[in-house]
């Protein structure tokens, strides 16, 4: 479950615009700042949301693959 939230999170722009992981990043860092304690506290977890975001997308990729194939 936290991984798919940290995915939705993390691929979803202020707009609710699909951005990569990447996008998002530097995103809320630019517009909060490094003071900001999302900011500080991605800092810290980053690697650990990266790796979620990265684990989703491939449950999203195995997903639709199956689908593919029951069609």
């Amino acid at each position: 479950m936290r991984d798919a939230l940290w995915f939705c999170d993390m691929t979803t722009s202020p707009d609710g615009e699909p951005v990569s992981y990447t996008e998002r990043l530097a995103e809320l860092r630019i517009r909060r700042g490094p003071d900001d304690p999302v900011v500080r506290a991605l800092a810290v977890n980053g690697a650990e949301r990266a790796a979620a975001v990265h684990r989703t997308e491939q449950l999203l990729r195995r997903t639709e693959t199956r689908a593919g194939n029951r069609m």
